[in-house]
């Protein structure tokens, strides 16, 4: 996915790989499975340490 949109798909993941970085090179594109229900999101919080 690049910019919210799927922009290939191949069964075959070097092939999409290698077609990604030709079409987006020096790009982050996220290359994650399409599924009908979106993956579920973890927040983890984490306490802040202040010197006093």
């Amino acid at each position: 996915m690049y910019q919210g949109q799927v922009v290939d798909d191949d069964a075959d993941q070097l092939a999409l790989l290698t077609r990604i970085e030709g079409k987006y090179p020096h790009t982050p594109v996220l290359i994650t499975p399409v599924v009908a229900e979106p993956e579920e999101i973890y927040t983890v919080r984490s306490p802040r340490w202040e010197q006093i």
